[in-house]
């Protein structure tokens, strides 16, 4: 744990010289008010003003008042000793240091679940997010839900031929187009090579077929106008959420059909 970052902002001018005196004299960084070169909130701000604590996060600073401030983590009033000043700073600095590395690493935490979940190609969910979202589905009881499933067609031929760069583009171009395509609470996800699925809440029958094939068509005229010439084809179905498996396999069939047509 590094030295605590100590910010003297007293107005009582002998309070601000005993204090810089007593800190002096041990290992504390202590930061400038006037500098702004660099990120200086420090861990723990010395004042005898109300107004200078105006705005500071509690989270990231602690407080010690002195003189006749009487609002702080500490209040050490304008008499104490060299040792107070400085086990008061000693202590809170620590204590500041272990919240801000605790909230560091809970960051760190969520940064990691939301990697694990999130396709490093397309931004999209991955496949793990989309059976653990399904799971959730299942239990829903949400009596209209349309699945769909999209397929790039002869994407392996482009990818050999063009390499895999080119592919990724592809794959990134598609996953652009599908996010910006569908609403808040939809969930779209890349579930293999080149394969994406759509959980489309409160869309029944009689028009999941047209909205899946809005954002097919949307997807496709994207590809053409990033310069790509690949085609992408789409199966749907729809239904009570507790029938998620077979909403699949009927999508899955419906996609299959699709891609027997006549090439678009």
């Amino acid at each position: 744990m590094s030295s605590p970052r100590i910010q003297i902002a007293v107005q009582d001018q002998a309070l601000a010289v005993q204090i810089t005196s007593s800190l002096n004299q041990s290992d504390f960084q202590l930061i400038d008010e006037a500098d702004s070169t660099v990120d200086t909130r420090p861990d723990v701000l010395i004042t005898d003003t109300a107004a200078r604590t105006d705005g500071v996060r509690r989270t990231e600073t602690a407080v010690l008042a002195v003189g006749s401030l009487e609002t702080g983590n500490v209040i050490l009033g304008d008499a104490f000793s060299d040792r107070e000043i400085t086990i008061s700073c000693q202590l809170l600095g620590e204590i500041v240091q272990l919240k801000k590395a605790q909230q560091r690493a809970t960051r760190e935490r969520l940064a990691l679940a939301q990697m694990a979940r999130t396709d490093a190609v397309t931004g999209l969910a991955n496949r793990h997010a989309w059976d653990e979202a399904s799971k959730g589905v299942v239990n829903s009881g949400l009596e209209c839900l349309a699945v769909a499933i999209l397929d790039l067609d002869d994407f392996k031929h482009a990818n050999d031929q063009q390499g895999y760069r080119v592919g990724d583009r592809i794959l990134k171009t598609v996953g652009e187009a599908l996010a910006s395509n569908v609403r808040e609470g939809d969930l779209v996800a890349r579930i293999g090579g080149d394969e994406f699925g759509l959980l489309l809440p409160d869309l029944d029958e009689a028009i999941a077929a047209t909205v899946v094939e809005r954002i097919r068509s949307a997807v496709e005229t994207a590809l053409y106008d990033s310069g790509f010439q690949t085609t992408i084809s789409a199966g749907s179905a729809a239904g009570n959420s507790e029938d998620l498996d077979e909403l699949f396999e009927r999508a899955n069939a419906d996609l299959h059909t699709a891609k027997r047509q006549t090439p678009r």
